[in-house]
């Protein structure tokens, strides 16, 4: 398969690019290949460090040390980097009191994982049959901390679901936790959102991967996966929260945002206007003033099976906030090694 991804970005209305606490990977490229791995991630502006370890989120996901079946126990391991990288920055004496005292309270950042697979899976006699056409994605169920193996599972056991899905097409999957999200379009028409499927459900206080404790019941029961088929000339973005719930409201009132995406990205200097379409929405106060980015990704092939289906996305349920903290001081200190870091 042929795919051609973009990232997109511009900070706060007021900021410095040097204080853009997004993150994405990758960041530009054209390529044929059997499978294609891309993340964007939103640190928490609150939180120390959440810049870094957005960046670590991405970069791990992009280079398959974070995965679907072992979400929980690649994140554990992270959090642990992550607390070593801290310590011995602080016996270097590389931080200030101030800082180490913010790093106490942990970095956090929301995060959308996606792959692209371009092999087939066959569909057993014994699967269920397919709904109606027009759906193209499906969330997983993924077992609640009510369920007394959930809740006795150390993070080392807990799993999401690892089989493929039972696709006869091309496919894709994705993770989330948190507000940012996927769309998937096709045809001129909106297929999937994912994990947010309304503007209403950006509350501003989703939970949030964090360096913090050890990974858990918590993180797996607001862990959401969902998976689909792909097919060619299939776009999709992958968004942070305020240029997400624009994009909802959109949709919400009759209008289709994705051709004002398309039309701001088929320009010569795409980045110019997409930060120009930005900065405008901006002033017209349908979005907030917030970190923006865009990951676009188009994919392509020359020969694809008819698409499978599937039952429509279930929404996704917002929990409480739990990030804390203040802004990360001026030197970053990509801490830990490896791109790990603590809380």
């Amino acid at each position: 398969m042929q795919v051609v991804a973009k990232a997109y970005w511009l900070p706060k209305k007021g900021h410095e690019e040097a204080e853009y606490e997004d993150a994405f990977a990758p960041d530009s490229v054209t390529l044929e290949t059997d499978l294609f791995r891309c993340a964007i991630a939103d640190g928490a502006t609150e939180a120390s460090f959440s810049k870094q370890w957005a960046r670590t989120l991405v970069r791990e996901w992009e280079n398959g040390s974070l995965t679907k079946e072992q979400f929980v126990a690649d994140i554990s391991r992270l959090q642990e980097n992550w607390r070593r990288g801290f310590t011995e920055v602080r016996q270097r004496g590389k931080l200030a009191w101030y800082a180490e005292q913010k790093a106490e309270f942990g970095a956090f950042a929301a995060l959308v994982g996606f792959v692209l697979h371009h092999d087939r899976h066959e569909a057993g006699a014994d699967e269920p049959g397919d709904s109606e056409a027009g759906n193209s994605a499906v969330q997983d169920d993924i077992a609640e901390p009510a369920d007394s193996a959930a809740q006795e599972a150390p993070a080392e056991q807990a799993k999401v679901p690892a089989e493929a899905p039972q696709l006869e097409v091309p496919w894709w999957e994705a993770v989330a936790v948190g507000d940012c999200n996927l769309f998937q379009l096709r045809g001129g028409k909106l297929l999937t959102a994912f994990p947010l499927t309304t503007s209403a459900q950006f509350t501003g206080g989703p939970f949030l991967v964090s360096t913090r404790g050890t990974a858990g019941n918590d993180l797996l029961r607001h862990l959401r996966v969902a998976h689909g088929d792909w097919q060619p000339h299939d776009t999709f973005y992958l968004m942070t929260d305020a240029l997400a719930a624009w994009f909802l409201r959109c949709c919400e009132a009759g209008e289709q945002p994705w051709d004002v995406l398309e039309q701001v990205l088929g320009t010569a200097d795409p980045q110019e206007e997409f930060s120009s379409l930005v900065r405008g929405l901006r002033e017209q106060k349908l979005l907030h003033n917030d970190d923006v980015t865009l990951l676009a990704i188009h994919v392509d092939q020359a020969l694809v099976a008819a698409a499978a289906t599937a039952p429509p996305l279930i929404a996704w349920e917002e929990p409480a906030a739990d990030d804390t903290g203040a802004a990360a001081p001026a030197d970053p200190t990509d801490t830990p090694q490896g791109g790990e870091q603590e809380s």
